[in-house]
């Protein structure tokens, strides 16, 4: 037979891991369909009742009655945080608080990885996702303070930090932006209230998601409002109120995000992709260097000094005309001497 081994009291939370293993046997069919079993129980307060369970266990080749699932279970609940509502139709859940979230143990290489990534989630995701998530992000700090070793420590000597001025997020509603994930994630429409740039009152929107982008720390739904079918871009803190509709939004034909993002939809377009010509001092060379603008960007020495090194280049590159390139390039300061832009066709020309 098997045991559950690593079981502290069933009513002293947090719970350490729960390992299966199997004493002088094989595993068995036993042991199988029970793993089966536990992994269609959900966390509470979301539960399954045995029927449902015999139902998906025959879909997996496990014939058993109903009496024998709920032994087991009965059996499965005093060493694991499993429990029963005590309906009629008998329900289970995983407790919402009790531990452990798979039958599998986390390491220390994976809890490390969870709390580098949760901050950055939370942006990301449904609220809903960031619930079901939040257990495992519970048992990545407890492995990391019980038997985190030199990983413990990790997240605290790593930062990733915007290049520029760093600027506070703006405020964005929690009920807003559950509303317009679930939207995205449901394929919803979203009745909204927008207040636009200088504008003095919200006005009201039928609005058809189609995608989220986070741009620092301003977030961008894109959308289509009404009949309309070009893209609009809503920041989401000037969003003051938004309810899901529960009808199918309409889908932008032919649209691709990365294709939308690589035309410079988000920079602030001025026009349309252009070369770029600009002359720069030596002490600004490594850094093009080491970080090109384009893949097709070229720097070529301009003029010699009096010592015969290279004072000034000439880069070219073909760029999106937007406002960043523009705040980029006066952020040379005296380092970029001139600069100029020329429309590809001119430049094909030359």
């Amino acid at each position: 037979m098997f045991q559950y081994l690593g079981v502290a009291a069933r009513h002293s939370p947090p719970y350490p891991l729960y390992i299966v293993h199997v004493f002088g046997e094989p595993m068995s069919q036993t042991l199988l369909r029970h793993l089966c079993m536990l992994r269609e129980i959900p966390r509470s307060p979301r539960s399954i009742d045995c029927q449902t369970l015999q139902s998906r266990l025959a879909q997996q080749g496990y014939e058993v009655t109903v009496r024998s699932i709920q032994r087991d279970l009965n059996s499965l609940s005093s060493v694991l945080p499993l429990i029963s509502d005590g309906a009629k139709r008998q329900g289970w859940s995983w407790m919402a608080d009790g531990g452990e979230v798979g039958l599998m143990g986390m390491d220390a290489h994976e809890a490390m990885t969870l709390k580098l990534v949760q901050g950055q989630l939370a942006q990301l995701l449904p609220t809903a996702t960031l619930e079901h998530l939040q257990p495992y992000f519970t048992q990545a700090d407890r492995i990391l303070a019980q038997r985190g070793g030199k990983f413990a420590h990790w997240p605290d000597k790593v930062r990733v930090l915007p290049k520029g001025q760093p600027l506070l997020a703006p405020q964005v509603s929690p009920e807003v932006q559950s509303a317009v994930y679930e939207a995205l994630l449901g394929d919803c429409q979203l009745d909204i209230e927008y207040m636009r740039r200088d504008a003095t009152e919200p006005k009201r929107y039928l609005a058809h998601p189609v995608a989220l982008v986070l741009r620092g720390q301003v977030s961008y739904l894109l959308c289509m409002l009404r009949d309309y079918e070009d893209i609009s871009q809503l920041v989401l803190h000037r969003i003051k109120s938004a309810r899901l509709i529960d009808a199918p939004a309409r889908k932008a034909d032919g649209f691709n995000l990365d294709a939308y993002i690589s035309q410079g939809k988000l920079g602030f377009a001025h026009g349309g992709q252009v070369r770029l010509e600009a002359e720069f001092h030596e002490h600004a060379v490594q850094t093009l260097m080491e970080t090109p603008l384009s893949e097709d960007q070229e720097l070529i020495p301009a003029t010699l000094g009096t010592s015969g090194r290279n004072m000034r280049w000439l880069l070219t590159a073909t760029v999106n005309d937007t406002g960043e390139l523009e705040t980029w390039l006066n952020g040379f300061g005296k380092l970029c001497l001139r600069w100029r832009k020329v429309p590809l066709g001119q430049a094909a020309n030359n």
